[in-house]
């Protein structure tokens, strides 16, 4: 009987071991896991509205919403939207200074650290927003984009602000020719600038802020801005006609400091890495939504030219892109250029 009860008490011991034993070790991984995720706050900074329905929010949002469920909430957020924590250039400095670990700001302020980055924003280069994707998906792009990590930043993705159209006040632009020798608002920068001259108008640079009163008083001919900008900016009330051109592309580059994406471990820069894609994504469905409902809203106020030949142009700012092909750095240009399918 003794030897039976100690059998018995054996077996229970045993039981009763490899069942906790089964609880232990999903606690370890558990723990484990928690481990590869340690507290984290990461501050996205942007210059677009804070509105969920803009672009850089709906990226900043979907990222944050996927890192902090794969983390089981050990990685938070806070979310900056407009300009609240600075301008283009200050945020590109925040983000390398690590003062903000992630920041969506304009290719302007990357090309005067890296000059290959004003490749997208060349005159007339893309077709449509299908073959610009082709181009930022591509290895090229992304070996551009891997030469700013010696600056201290890595670049998550280049999400859609859209094409640039024209909006002009007192008469429509039909061709080139419509061009000459209007006072035409650009950013004071210097691509647009040299841009609009060899288009035949009288560029005039000036900050976004000061474009609504100047078209209204007529200070100013025409303007050109994304869709986005012409309906949040409600350029349709004091401007009569919008001409489609999609000459210029307008991205905007989601960027992380460096140090501390390579502090994270692999599992987190996995994590990130994937909810980088999904937000650039939405944000691209969401870029065409919004493009719909803000051309349709546009349309009842101005009219709209859809049709339009650019060939004009495109033949117009050739001597631009025989500068930029030494700014750029002749290898990346001519590779981009045989990407993209232009020929010089």
């Amino acid at each position: 009987m003794r030897v039976k009860y100690w059998l018995i008490i054996l077996i229970v011991v045993l039981f009763l071991g490899l069942f906790c034993g089964g609880g232990t070790a999903a606690g370890t991984t558990n723990e484990t896991e928690t481990a590869a995720f340690p507290k984290m706050e990461i501050i996205i900074a942007h210059t677009d509205s804070s509105s969920p329905d803009s672009i850089s929010s709906a990226y900043s949002n979907a990222f944050a919403e996927y890192v902090s469920e794969k983390t089981n909430n050990n990685v938070t957020f806070r979310i900056y939207g407009d300009g609240i924590l600075g301008d283009d250039e200050p945020l590109l400095e925040g983000v390398r200074m690590g003062n903000e670990t992630m920041v969506i700001t304009s290719p302007f302020a990357i090309a005067k650290i890296e000059p290959c980055h004003d490749t997208i924003s060349l005159p007339l280069l893309f077709k449509d927003i299908d073959d610009v994707h082709k181009f930022l998906d591509s290895d090229l792009a992304a070996e551009m984009n891997g030469e700013l990590e010696k600056y201290g930043i890595k670049v998550l993705g280049v999400i859609d602000g859209g094409f640039r159209q024209m909006v002009s006040k007192n008469k429509p632009i039909i061709d080139m020719n419509s061009l000459k020798g209007l006072k035409w608002r650009v950013p004071n920068n210097p691509l647009y600038v040299k841009t609009f001259k060899l288009l035949g108008a009288n560029p005039v640079p000036m900050g976004g802020l000061e474009v609504f009163t100047a078209l209204q008083q007529g200070t100013i001919d025409g303007c050109e801005f994304p869709v986005s900008s012409i309906y949040d900016d409600q350029y349709y009330k004091v401007a009569k006609y919008l001409t489609i051109t999609n000459h210029i592309y307008m991205g905007w580059y989601v960027l992380f400091n460096k140090n501390t994406w390579d502090s994270c471990s692999p599992e987190l820069k996995q994590i990130f890495t994937d909810a980088a894609a999904k937000a650039l994504q939405n944000s691209r469905n969401i870029f065409v939504q919004n493009y719909e409902k803000e051309l349709a809203v546009i349309s009842k106020s101005m009219e709209v030219k859809y049709e339009f030949d650019i060939s004009a142009m495109q033949e117009a700012v050739k001597p631009l892109y025989e500068e930029y092909r030494t700014r750029i750095g002749e290898t990346y240009f001519d590779r981009a250029m045989e990407q993209i399918g232009i020929t010089l």
